[in-house]
């Protein structure tokens, strides 16, 4: 599952739905004493940064889960939003867009390669044939 910030994708795209999620976390009353007590010391709050990437993961994954069911191959426009709903708990909302990426054909594959060699191989000729010229002229 492809997950872009992005609203453009590298290919065409079918749009399939819009997909959301909402985790609510809490730390236990013991990690919140503890994350308080470090609150009054200064510095980093190990308890509240594992409280936030847990509810993160399971906002990820649950919209992954939604935009699965809905056939999809990728999430655009995808975004994240955090609020404090109390004292120890924290909301993350994740949301973005399903769209099924349009692969092309197997066909159109190798006729575009073929058409770039052609190509590549025209630019070659031109260009060799503009160095013969030249080294003609200097002889």
């Amino acid at each position: 599952m492809m997950i872009l910030t992005t609203e453009n994708t590298p290919m065409p795209y079918q749009w399939k739905g819009f997909v959301n999620s909402v985790s609510v976390y809490s730390v236990f009353v013991a990690r919140d004493i503890l994350a308080g007590l470090k609150n009054l010391k200064g510095g980093k709050i190990s308890e509240f940064e594992d409280m936030i990437q847990s509810a993160i993961d399971d906002a990820t994954e649950t919209i992954k889960s939604k935009a699965v069911e809905l056939d999809a191959d990728a999430i655009i426009g995808f975004r994240l939003q955090s609020t404090m709903v109390g004292e120890g708990c924290a909301e993350i909302i994740a949301y973005g867009t399903a769209v099924k990426l349009i692969r092309p054909e197997v066909d159109q594959i190798i006729e575009g390669w073929y058409n770039m060699k052609l190509r590549g191989l025209y630019v070659w000729i031109t260009e060799y044939k503009k160095w013969e010229d030249r080294k003609i002229f200097e002889r």
